[in-house]
């Protein structure tokens, strides 16, 4: 009886680490991310492919639930362990949610003035392209405020 309660114990534990995990990484997304979060992108594909309309909340407590499954699944020994693969869930969403920049983002250096772009020195110019663009090949037209 004393076995079944600590191994229930243990599970609880690990469990909630995993929950732990899996919160702290999703809120690390929300924060970094705001509007282009992979909970926003996952809450419009539920919308969008099932025609589920929910709230961001529904979509939080799916993913630490899945958080606490992969925990399970992966059997982690320790409580460190569950936290890191419940933690690992923010590298599963971003793999199945790509960052998409939105269309404002200029990924072009300006200066300080914002009229012209910075001057990069003799070496910055060996090591850094002259023009980076962010998540696209095409550069972009118009002048951004």
């Amino acid at each position: 009886m004393a076995t079944e309660i600590n191994g229930v114990r243990k599970s609880m534990c690990l469990g909630l680490s995993a929950a732990t995990g899996g919160l702290l990484a999703v809120l690390s997304d929300i924060a970094q991310k705001q509007d282009a979060s992979a909970v926003e992108h996952l809450k419009s594909a539920l919308t969008g492919v099932l025609g589920v309309r929910t709230y961001p909340v529904v979509v939080v407590v799916m993913l630490i639930a899945l958080a606490v499954a992969l925990s399970f699944i992966f059997s982690a020994e320790s409580n460190t362990k569950a936290f890191y693969i419940g933690a690992s869930i923010l590298a599963i969403m971003m793999t199945a949610v790509p960052y998409n920049a939105p269309p404002s983002l200029s990924a072009v250096p300006l200066a300080k003035s914002a009229a012209a772009p910075v001057r990069l020195g003799w070496w910055n110019r060996l090591m850094i392209p002259g023009q980076v663009y962010a998540h696209s090949a095409t550069p972009m037209t118009g002048v951004i405020p």
